[in-house]
């Protein structure tokens, strides 16, 4: 056999030796690793408190749910409710609840809305829907026939007063509303 002959297998052997190292060299043992965490490994913590939680029974007399008492809407609309309870604030909304004491979707409702970037009136006229009414005391108001709400204006705060489930008129509204402004 002639050299050249021998030369071409060995060349061929050492050309697949070295594939097999090169593709080994770049195996993928040398990917960098991704490391997994299951979530049921990580440790919580509880939230801290947000400022819309629920306020205290303490925090909710000195907040809208003081414009009206349990006694007050019973004496305008004719039916019982529970006492007033703060269902929240988010950021310049304030709300109170009075649940009716025997039907589950019954209520009244108070949203109170202020914003010291933007005056009252401006704010009132922003948001505010329905028709114009008289509240004694009250800077504006408007009755909104279709939401059954008054929107209510005093100093520079607005006011949004919803009768949930009773057969209410608009002059029921004023009257609570009337209350709620006088106890500001």
């Amino acid at each position: 056999m002639s050299g050249s002959s021998t030369a071409t297998p060995v060349r061929a052997s050492l050309s697949g030796v070295a594939l097999i190292a090169i593709l080994a060299g770049c195996s993928p043992s040398d990917e960098p690793q991704i490391e997994t965490v299951n979530p049921n490994d990580l440790e919580t913590e509880d939230p801290a408190p947000q400022e819309y939680a629920v306020e205290s029974p303490a925090q909710a007399e000195e907040g809208v749910c003081a414009l009206l008492s349990a006694e007050d809407i019973e004496r305008v609309i004719g039916e019982s409710v529970g006492e007033g309870v703060a269902t929240g604030e988010v950021g310049k909304v304030e709300s109170c609840m009075w649940s009716h004491s025997e039907v589950d979707f019954k209520g009244v409702n108070i949203l109170s809305i202020s914003d010291n970037e933007i005056p009252g009136e401006t704010l009132f006229e922003s948001i505010s829907n329905g028709e114009p009414t008289e509240v004694e005391n009250a800077d504006e108001a408007a009755f909104d026939e279709d939401s059954e709400s008054l929107w209510v204006l005093s100093d520079e705060s607005v006011f949004q007063l919803y009768l949930y489930a009773f057969e209410s008129s608009e002059d029921e509204f004023v009257e609570l509303a009337e209350i709620m402004v006088g106890n500001l």
